[in-house]
């Protein structure tokens, strides 16, 4: 995870699936990030031609690897991100975290952003997004980005969004935005994977 907001990301830390959680002011640590995802881009594409995979699936059958992990990058706070690296000497690192979006998506490496301004998308960024969900802002607003303007309300609970026209509901972790409940039900997730993972290595010993 990339976190350039406020600290969004960080009650996933404990998670047993997740790799580390850097903070946008890290600029070393970014960089190596996005140097070390464009090494796993280069290695995958290797392995996929050897095979003549399209995509994950396909890898994942022909090489005989079923355990071959899809990666998933988080950004939180895209136009931070868009607003520290869109200067001189730092631009090209935008360039290449969308040549890595674009590259990775069939090699099973994904970019998920978040971004709380309609025009806060880095025009390298842009053309590699297939996907977007709109959850509530704060004008309510969602005409300009292609969505029914009446679903969001001040009562809308938090999770509530809209993708293509489908109204859905994403779970939050502990009922609620407030940091110390999400950390909460985090932690909770964190022992029930960890519980279930310890039951199934019992069995299997017996």
């Amino acid at each position: 995870g990339l976190d350039f907001g406020n600290r969004g990301l960080e009650p996933l830390t404990p998670l047993p699936h997740v790799g580390s959680v850097i903070l946008g002011t890290d600029h070393e640590r970014v960089m190596r990030l996005i140097t070390h995802l464009e090494a796993m881009v280069e290695r995958r594409a290797v392995a996929w031609s050897k095979v003549n995979a399209g995509t994950i699936v396909d890898y994942r059958r022909l090489a005989d690897a079923p355990t071959e992990p899809r990666i998933f990058l988080l950004l939180d706070g895209l136009a931070a991100f868009r607003q520290a690296y869109e200067v001189a000497g730092r631009f090209h690192w935008i360039d290449r975290l969308g040549a890595i979006a674009g590259a990775g998506r069939q090699l099973g490496i994904h970019l998920v952003v978040s971004v709380d301004q309609r025009n806060g998308v880095p025009s390298p960024l842009a053309p590699v997004i297939q996907g977007r969900i709109v959850l509530r802002m704060s004008d309510e607003d969602c005409t300009a980005l292609g969505e029914p303007d009446d679903v969001f309300t001040p009562e809308t609970p938090p999770g509530r969004g809209l993708s293509a026209g489908y109204e859905m509901q994403i779970a939050v972790l502990g009922g609620s935005m407030d940091p110390a409940r999400k950390g909460t039900g985090t932690a909770a997730l964190e022992r029930r994977k960890c519980a279930k993972g310890n039951g199934r290595a019992g069995r299997r010993q017996t």
